[in-house]
């Protein structure tokens, strides 16, 4: 009987550990497959406590290394500017040529309203974009990404983002 318990004692614990995952991650490296949690070709992340998910992605090539991913909703948009398609971690921030940008767009009769968060030319924003995966063979590039992004006429007022994630976004 002693054994009996000890064994579902054990059993127990080792369902508790494995049951704490990772899975909201505040820290962009927390596991080298994290992109795998979503769909092909999509985007999410966490802004400011709001999830934005979108599969509806548009990739340009800025130059022979630019690569700008774009993930667009109804009324708002996160896009992502790297200066490299390698796998690698790049910074956000200041004068870093690797940037994020989320716009929102609010319809009123008299027209539409924009406001754009960026880190592009802002020292009071900071970051991390993390390139886990480039497939050479099908052209598509995953990752995960973190940031504080500042309003771009005012850097007082900002906006959070976590848990980043990108997965075979076509370059």
């Amino acid at each position: 009987m002693k054994y009996l318990q000890n064994t579902l004692l054990l059993l127990m614990i080792a369902l508790l550990i494995c049951s704490c995952s990772k899975e909201e991650f505040d820290d962009p490296t927390f596991n080298d497959s994290s992109y795998n949690k979503i769909e092909s070709g999509s985007m999410e992340a966490v802004l400011n406590g709001n999830m934005f998910t979108s599969n509806n992605i548009q990739t340009t090539r800025q130059s022979a290394n630019l690569i700008k991913i774009t993930a667009s909703g109804l009324t708002e948009g996160l896009t992502i500017t790297l200066s490299a398609r390698s796998e690698g971690m790049y910074t956000i921030g200041g004068d870093e040529p690797n940037y994020l940008t989320y716009t929102t767009v609010v319809y009123k009769q008299s027209g539409s309203v924009e406001t754009k968060f960026t880190s592009k030319q802002e020292h009071s924003a900071f970051g991390i974009i993390e390139v886990l995966k480039t497939d050479l063979e099908n052209n598509t590039i995953s990752g995960i990404f973190n940031g504080t992004l500042v309003l771009d006429e005012d850097s007082d007022i900002s906006i959070e983002i976590k848990n980043g994630i990108f997965n075979q976004v076509p370059f």
